[in-house]
């Protein structure tokens, strides 16, 4: 078979033509490259260097640019391509072969969904039973659903589809249906109520919700899950009974390395907020920097600091660092992001709970307007909501109250 120029490798560097030209910065060979079809743009040296990552550390900041423009970097992927190259094991043929998958794979999307669909195929031809497959948040679900209906994928084989969003959908299913797909997410690793599931599709993929101090939001981020949590979905199938857990990363990053991305739970909360609660339980005479200083995973010094002084600022702490009134009432509700919170308490202030509230809890939730399936219709529906109003708060009560009047018209 003749391989595209573009993706010539090096016998012994594995070098590619589009890795010589990006450290050149020859901009107009690298356009050329890049119209090639077929290139495999992700494609790595000997050193596991990328066509950007050469770009990075030799080229111009315009190659930089135009590279990006092209090519998705992802550092899930990365840490499979380390893992493997660290690999001791002598089964070298799988290994090449995970490389060049990994290598060559779409990377529009953190997950594969040709990858899922055609596991889920063979699983039909070869045993019965339901099949749970764990996607890492209702985004991924949604679009993987909608590729299986978009086919006749569950008349050829016939199965039913189930999308899993929380714990109610479980109510929803027929049980006595001879198969079930079930697509759901990390909240399914443990109350399947399910014994005959004969598969589980594990993509070792979650989506987390960290803080980001700079930004003061919590921002999502893919991460790979624990141990734990891996084990948990392996025993989600009926192992005793033949059943069969396939688990699409390779197995040297679950044994070295995958159990290491997993935050602390501090990282993962305001940091305003674990200072005011740090501030509950510190002893007296004791700053709050120095007694967060004593937690397992500290902040720095430099950032609780400053988080102290947002604190003061927001009339939440007094100049001693004690708690005022509103700082009080503001750790007394069950809301984690202190602004919301107060958001809270002066709407009660001023007689406008309610709006309030609902606005408040759509911003903790999240965006509903974000989702990576149905864009344009979400799009026209915000449009038809705003009123011609520049204000997404506006828009977000609008929404709440377009979903009253239709719960109770039905």
């Amino acid at each position: 078979m003749l391989v595209p120029v573009g993706n010539y490798q090096h016998p012994l560097t594995l070098v590619t033509p589009l890795m010589c030209i990006s450290m050149w910065s020859i901009k107009t060979f690298i356009e050329h490259l890049l119209l090639i079809d077929g290139l495999l743009i992700n494609l790595r040296a000997a050193n596991n260097f990328s066509a950007i990552d050469f770009a990075r550390k030799f080229a111009t900041n315009e190659t930089i640019d135009l590279l990006e423009t092209k090519i998705t970097h992802d550092p899930l992927l990365l840490e499979q391509l380390l893992s493997l190259t660290n690999n001791n094991s002598n089964s070298i043929a799988s290994i090449v072969l995970m490389k060049y998958y990994l290598q060559t794979r779409k990377f529009d999307d953190i997950i594969d969904y040709e990858l899922i669909l055609s596991i889920v195929q063979y699983v039909c031809r070869i045993q019965s039973g339901h099949i749970l497959v764990f996607l890492p948040s209702p985004d991924e679900i949604s679009i993987m659903a909608d590729i299986i209906l978009n086919t006749n994928f569950a008349n050829e084989f016939g199965i039913e589809v189930h999308t899993i969003l929380n714990s109610k959908s479980w109510s929803l299913m027929n049980n006595d249906r001879l198969r079930l797909l079930i697509l759901c997410d990390a909240s399914c690793e443990t109350g399947v109520p399910f014994r005959n599931i004969s598969c589980v599709i594990d993509t070792g993929i979650t989506l987390e919700k960290c803080y980001h101090t700079t930004t003061s939001k919590f921002l999502p981020k893919y991460n790979w899950i624990s141990q734990t949590s891996a084990t948990e979905r392996k025993h989600r199938a009926n192992i005793e009974e033949g059943g069969i857990c396939y688990r699409l990363y390779p197995r040297s990053l679950f044994d070295e390395k995958i159990n290491e991305n997993i935050n602390s739970e501090m990282a993962r909360q305001p940091l305003l907020e674990n200072i005011m609660q740090a501030k509950l339980f510190a002893w007296t005479n004791c700053s709050v920097a120095e007694f967060m200083l004593k937690l397992p995973f500290p902040p720095p010094f430099a950032v609780v600091r400053a988080g102290i002084s947002q604190l003061k600022s927001l009339d939440l702490l007094d100049k001693w660092e004690d708690l005022v009134e509103l700082g009080a009432y503001c750790l007394a509700l069950p809301i984690v992001e202190l602004p919301y919170a107060m958001m809270v308490v002066y709407a009660h202030l001023f007689k406008c709970l309610q709006p309030i509230l609902i606005i408040a809890s759509t911003l903790i939730i999240g965006d509903p307007f974000q989702s990576k399936s149905n864009i344009r219709c979400l799009s026209e529906f915000k449009q038809q909501l705003a009123s011609n109003k520049n204000s997404d708060h506006f828009v977000f009560y609008q929404l709440y109250l377009v979903r009253i009047r239709t719960f109770v018209f039905k």
